[in-house]
């Protein structure tokens, strides 16, 4: 399940870069929700609460981890749209479809 959702996202863009994309409030709920499952440590980062606190959301805002300037989101959009849709073209042709 995960290697056809977020494993296909990751091989493109890492971890910052993808809790950037998808808005560091949105990496915060997540982080808020399974952490405490995964990890002794129950809180999510305090530097990830420090920028969403500070409005810097990520890619929607500009800022976040990584600095986006205009035309990036659409760029990386792209470059893992084409990502995405070869992997899932190459698990196509492995499965004999």
């Amino acid at each position: 399940m995960v290697r056809n959702t977020i494993g296909l996202r990751l091989a493109t863009l890492g971890p910052l870069e993808n809790a950037d994309y998808i808005g560091l409030d949105l990496t915060l709920a997540i982080h808020d929700a399974v952490i405490p499952s995964l990890n002794h440590d129950p809180h999510p980062s305090p530097l990830l609460r420090e920028l969403v606190a500070a409005g810097q959301l990520g890619a929607r805002t500009g800022h976040g981890f990584l600095d986006w300037p205009a035309g990036a989101r659409e760029a990386t959009t792209a470059r893992l749209a084409q990502h995405i849709a070869a992997q899932l073209q190459a698990n196509e042709k492995g499965r004999g479809t």
